[in-house]
């Protein structure tokens, strides 16, 4: 219920202010700005601890019908796990895309960001290894 306020709140104020002063950007439209003010909001005030977010976040990226169009094989490399993401669809292709998932290294994980690294395999007919690396706060940098 929390977050249906954040979206709310931020979606009625954006769309006040672009009535009064138009696009805080000229470049910007009314969806993206709509979007920074509801990730603004919710970072402000987030919900839960770290790893209910997690959930929540890893949750947004793992539709069934990416599941059924995607190919996913867990590997480790030199220790660290990955995930290839290959489409059922496209010919077996030799170029390959290193990814790394964002979440300003606490949120996130290649399974947030699956529908993504599928659309990127998809649309460039490319294989996609994804990488699940380490994070905040269980590992702390240095």
């Amino acid at each position: 219920m929390k977050m249906l306020v954040h979206i709310v709140v931020a979606i009625v104020s954006t769309s006040l202010a672009r009535v009064f002063r138009g696009p805080k950007r000229p470049t910007w439209s009314y969806s993206y700005e709509a979007l920074l003010a509801i990730l603004r909001r919710y970072n402000e005030s987030p919900i839960g601890d770290v790893d209910d977010q997690r959930k929540r976040f890893d949750g947004t990226g793992q539709s069934e019908k990416t599941q059924k169009r995607m190919n996913v094989t867990e590997t480790s490399c030199d220790g660290v796990t990955a995930f290839w993401v290959k489409t059922k669809q496209a010919p077996e292709s030799k170029r390959v895309m290193l990814y790394f998932h964002g979440g300003a290294y606490v949120l996130g994980s290649p399974h947030s960001h699956m529908n993504w690294t599928g659309m990127l395999a998809k649309h460039n007919q490319l294989s996609v290894l994804s990488v699940d690396y380490r994070r905040a706060p269980e590992h702390p940098c240095p």
